[in-house]
């Protein structure tokens, strides 16, 4: 079997791109990066798996895409509400005066 870059087809590209965004996802340091990642992971996986007639993993990125949206949703609306550290006000609020 001789493998070589040229016989590689767009759709492998396209599964070793997806397989490389999960793995950065791994070395992220904050699960906002984290989330962020695997968000773009489950949409090239969808892709790949369509277009690569592999269905499992077709399957498993559309179910982990609404549990990675819904994960980061709750995750940005949680860090609005948190009190800033460097001044001790809450964001998106004016100081009283």
């Amino acid at each position: 079997m001789n493998l070589s870059l040229i016989d590689l087809s767009l759709i492998d590209v396209l599964g070793f791109v997806a397989a490389l965004s999960v793995l950065a996802s791994f070395c992220m340091t904050t699960i906002l990066a984290l989330r962020s990642f695997a968000l773009l992971s489950n949409v090239l996986f969808i892709v790949y798996g369509l277009l690569a007639q592999v269905y499992p993993v077709f399957f498993l990125h559309l179910v982990l895409l609404p549990v990675n949206i819904a994960k980061l949703r709750r995750l940005q609306m949680e860090t609005r509400s948190l009190p800033d550290q460097r001044n001790g006000i809450e964001r998106n609020k004016l100081p009283a005066r």
